[in-house]
């Protein structure tokens, strides 16, 4: 069904900006919404006008199997489209087990937490999300999604043991996904595959730091589990 936010704006509120901020979203913004799959925004005053609208369409959740350095996992594999510019996404999650003595800020903790990656057909850089996009500045060539703790403003991921750890897990995941993509499409698998020189930001050298490790974790993964089959 559709949801309708109706709000009791501020004096002050610039109606042109909010249009064109709406208006300068994607629809990957929706790459980890699984239960959002469009927002629009409608002007009620006449005659229920659309001003903006942001989709993507999903495909059905294929269960994939995966083994690493943790064991078995099982991976929900989906394929997601926008319409409008027909870029294409596949997305990986995997839930992982939260150890006990770890818990968010603020926040219930689960026994398990997802962590996600998304790439898209044509889109070389990804993005950081936690739900919906942080303002972040990426180089990664995928989008990366964990449940990490933002500052309010969510420009800056928090330096707390928790991001931490989501960030050793996405190394993990990264480099499952990698090597089931060279498994199944060898020939694209290496967009798969993040560089050291990719784990920048110029804003936050602990970002960078996190950033660093887990590249250089699932690198390491890859160079001890990889194999690549040539010829018949």
């Amino acid at each position: 069904g559709d949801t309708l936010f109706r709000m009791s704006l501020r004096g002050g509120f610039d109606e042109d900006e909010f249009r064109a901020w709406f208006k300068g979203l994607d629809a990957a913004h929706l790459l980890f919404l699984n239960t959002v799959a469009s927002v629009q925004l409608i002007d009620l005053s006449h005659a229920a006008t659309l001003i903006a609208s942001h989709e993507l369409t999903r495909g059905p959740v294929t269960q994939v199997p995966l083994v690493g350095p943790r064991g078995r996992l099982n991976a929900a594999v989906t394929e997601l489209r926008d319409p409008r510019s027909r870029v294409a996404w596949t997305r990986v999650t995997i839930e992982f087990a939260v150890p006990k003595d770890l818990a968010r800020t603020g926040k219930a903790t689960g026994l398990t937490t997802p962590i996600s990656i998304a790439i898209g057909d044509k889109e070389p850089v990804g993005r950081l999300f936690a739900g919906l996009p942080l303002r972040v500045p990426s180089k990664l060539p995928f989008s990366l999604n964990a449940q990490f703790d933002p500052d309010t403003a969510r420009v800056q991921i928090q330096h707390i043991r928790w991001n931490e750890w989501l960030f050793q897990r996405s190394a993990d995941l990264i480099s499952l996904a990698a090597r089931w993509q060279f498994g199944i499409a060898p020939e694209g698998a290496w967009r798969w595959v993040a560089l050291k020189s990719e784990a920048t930001s110029a804003s936050d050298p602990w970002l960078a730091e996190q950033l660093g490790r887990t590249i250089e974790m699932s690198q390491r993964d890859l160079a001890k589990r990889l194999r690549i089959r040539l010829g018949d």
